[in-house]
């Protein structure tokens, strides 16, 4: 048999997993999301508003801010 023919039958053999959730969706949903809280606790004072007036105007961030956006981000 292929390859691809065992992954197929396996598919259709296996059974499936039970996973039991402890918290509503809702509850969860964007957890870990950068949100302007979490800016707020990450970037400078002028980053921040930088940031948020880049948002507001729909405009790209300033390239002199974009280093520390991004390392707050990743934080």
């Amino acid at each position: 048999m292929s390859l691809r023919f065992n992954a197929i039958n396996n598919m259709s053999t296996s059974q499936e997993a039970d996973v039991q959730g402890s918290a509503k969706i809702t509850a969860i949903f964007g957890e870990n999301v950068f949100t302007g809280k979490t800016a707020r606790q990450y970037l400078s004072d002028e980053a921040f508003k930088s940031l948020t007036s880049s948002i507001k105007a729909a405009q790209k961030i300033d390239r002199s801010m974009g280093h520390q956006i991004a390392n707050g981000i990743r934080a």
